[in-house]
């Protein structure tokens, strides 16, 4: 992953004796991944979560390739209890669903993942939000939540610090 957005644009050009003006419309090639994990216990060490499978490369032609990847993320606690990660910019996913494993490693070295699959998957020029909440165990029974963090009728250019333009900085 990457703190900084990669965006592509194509062209078609002719060359002749004729000078001519090009313009190209970029578009983002990644999507923005973020975290927010809720109400882990205290004597948690270090959370982690992983996306598979991911597209780990981008070809000069546009298209995504090395389709088995998979992206790890760390997390960091806050003041107010909540394990977030900083928004990550990574290549979309690479199936039709995604594998989501949340690893919650205990100050005394135990270590427990939650797995969770995914009816969708990170797209490029698109926010990917991973918000949970701890009860005993990260469920998926509406506890978990993986959504978009905004809606498909955001300005193409969505990635200004991971929000839509349309939502309050």
């Amino acid at each position: 992953g990457a703190k900084n957005p990669i965006m592509t644009g194509k062209a078609d050009i002719s060359i002749g004796d004729k000078s001519s003006r090009l313009e190209i419309t970029l578009s983002y090639a990644v999507t923005a991944i973020s975290v927010e994990l809720k109400g882990l216990p205290a004597d948690v060490a270090s959370v982690s979560l992983s996306l598979s499978p991911m597209y780990s490369s981008l070809l000069m032609s546009g298209e995504y390739e090395d389709k088995g990847g998979k992206i790890e993320i760390p997390c960091w606690l806050d003041t107010e209890n909540i394990w977030n990660a900083n928004t990550l910019y990574t290549f979309p996913g690479s199936g039709e669903e995604t594998t989501l494993s949340i690893l919650v490693t205990k100050k005394d070295g135990t270590e427990t993942t939650y797995a969770y699959t995914y009816k969708g998957i990170p797209e490029a020029n698109r926010a990917f939000n991973v918000s949970g909440n701890y009860t005993g165990g990260i469920t998926v029974g509406g506890e978990f939540i993986v959504k978009e963090r905004y809606d498909r009728d955001c300005p193409v250019s969505p990635f200004r610090h991971g929000r839509c333009d349309k939502e309050p900085l």
